[in-house]
């Protein structure tokens, strides 16, 4: 797997990874000597302000690809039945899962690929990629693709059990989406004084805006009409967070 590649498909990841040390170096701080903490009291620090700033492109609808897959691996399968045109493009595009049987030269070989069920328009698929699956070596990643499943730290389900997932049946929308919940959800276990924000950002006349500020975790307030997303109702922070999150946050446009 390439760098950018690996960049690309675990951008949420990173974003997670970033907060957290951010965090750890708050947290770290807070426990040192009293003189250090002056310097937090002298500037009347309450807490950080975290705005995710979250693609909303186009290829944003894209699956989460395997980890094994690297960009063109495609062209070295024995089986090709997608072409070679590759790119945001000349995806294949899922709005419901789908089984399809391809005759290869290693025998038969069934794909099953899966549209996410969180995103609301279709689900993409780069051909190199479905090539790539179609091969004769790939058996144990399209079983993973099928199987695989993860926990989240902190997302409970309607059990009170960690929620899971299939790591691979989500679009890089959902998992960016669902990561920040997660991180949201980790960091005020225990202490709300972190203000969450969250930005939207493609090629339109839009631009990047903050769709949600940073506010405190207690506040309630309406969003600026004008805004994407926005309206006149009067909501609870977290309101706002989860509404703009689930229903504004999607792929749609161009990368700028």
């Amino acid at each position: 797997m390439t760098a950018t590649t690996k960049q690309r498909v675990r951008f949420a990841s990173y974003i997670a990874a970033c907060f957290i040390t951010c965090m750890g170096l708050f947290m770290a701080a807070q426990g040192r000597a009293a003189d250090d903490q002056v310097l937090f009291a002298a500037s009347g620090f309450t807490g950080p302000n975290v705005v995710f700033l979250i693609d909303t492109s186009g290829s944003m609808r894209e699956i989460l690809r395997h980890e094994d897959y690297a960009d063109g691996d495609g062209g070295s399968s024995d089986c090709r039945p997608y072409g070679t045109s590759s790119g945001y493009s000349n995806h294949v595009l899922l709005s419901s899962d789908a089984s399809v049987t391809h005759s290869c030269p290693s025998g038969n070989i069934t794909l099953k690929i899966f549209a996410d069920p969180a995103h609301p328009a279709d689900t993409g698929y780069d051909r190199d990629y479905l090539n790539w699956l179609m091969d004769g070596g790939s058996a144990s990643a399209r079983d993973d693709i099928e199987k695989k499943k993860e926990k989240y730290r902190c997302l409970k389900d309607g059990s009170g059990n960690p929620l899971e997932y299939y790591v691979y049946q989500r679009t890089r929308t959902t998992a960016s989406k669902r990561t920040i919940e997660d991180v949201i959800c980790l960091a005020n276990q225990d202490s709300s004084m972190v203000r969450f924000g969250i930005a939207r950002f493609r090629s339109d006349s839009d631009g990047a805006w903050i769709v949600v500020p940073a506010e405190d975790w207690d506040a309630s307030y309406a969003l600026d009409g004008n805004a994407p997303g926005g309206s006149s109702d009067v909501k609870t922070h977290p309101q706002q967070i989860e509404d703009i999150t689930r229903n504004e946050i999607n792929a749609s446009g161009g990368t700028p």
